[in-house]
């Protein structure tokens, strides 16, 4: 089986600086690059569509460990 062959990985929108879970029920994931509600994973409405993958993928930055953020502990020990 060549690449051409191969089965097409859907990008996964949850790892997307652009996802976004929306209010809406009917809609409820949504894509701020393409800027639209979806009831499936944007990523997979794009291909549908154009037959091509997402091409506005951007991953999240990682939250690392000793970032600036604080860190929040409940007090016990």
């Amino acid at each position: 089986m060549n690449r051409a062959d191969a089965p097409v990985q859907p990008i996964a929108c949850h790892n997307c600086r652009h996802y976004y879970v929306t209010w809406d029920v009917h809609f409820p994931y949504g894509c701020r690059a393409h800027a639209f509600k979806s009831k499936k994973s944007p990523s997979h409405e794009v291909y549908e569509a154009s037959g091509v993958e997402c091409q506005l993928f951007s991953r999240k930055k990682s939250r690392a460990a000793g970032s600036d953020e604080e860190s929040y502990t409940c007090g016990h020990k």
